[in-house]
């Protein structure tokens, strides 16, 4: 239902030449394509965990992908939710970075929720050969990500962002 509407308010369009011409601003072009993108991984990740083909057809998309770059809409830092007698220090907030990556990530698991949810049969050494390609380029998409996106997972000390850690 919400990638229909997303469809149906052209979120999937690029907003460019209406910035230019004044009939949108940027952080209103910035707000559509990141609400698509957002609708983009729901569905996908939600195809995946139901074992249901997605619903977005990427042809009809022209919208750009997350810039990873905070617009003015983003809260610069992000204050853990805790009892009031605690005293903790809001921290960083990289939430555009996180959506790109999001998006990024989504993108790479999309050849196998096709092959395995999509309408096409698919022989299992096929299968095979495709999984250990996104398996690659999803290590190599870890390895990638910035730094304040890491996580050491043998430091207990330092805190972590729950989205980054959701994240990993």
């Amino acid at each position: 239902m919400a990638i229909r509407l997303a469809f149906d308010l052209a979120l999937h369009v690029d907003m460019t030449a209406y910035v230019a011409r004044n009939a949108l601003t940027q952080d209103e072009a910035d707000l559509r394509r990141d609400i698509f993108w957002g609708v983009y991984v729901i569905d996908h990740t939600l195809g995946m965990h139901l074992g249901r083909p997605f619903r977005i057809n990427m042809e009809d998309v022209t919208v750009p992908k997350p810039s990873g770059v905070p617009s003015s809409n983003y809260a610069q830092e992000w204050t853990p939710y805790v009892s009031l007698s605690q005293s903790v220090a809001p921290m960083p907030d990289k939430i555009a970075e996180l959506h790109r990556q999001r998006v990024l990530l989504v993108e790479l698991m999309e050849p196998i929720g096709y092959a395995l949810y999509g309408s096409r049969n698919i022989d299992r050494h096929t299968l095979q050969a495709m999984n250990a390609k996104v398996v690659t380029k999803l290590l190599n998409w870890r390895a990638g990500l910035p730094t304040s996106l890491n996580v050491n997972f043998d430091d207990y000390e330092t805190p972590y962002l729950p989205h980054v850690l959701l994240l990993q």
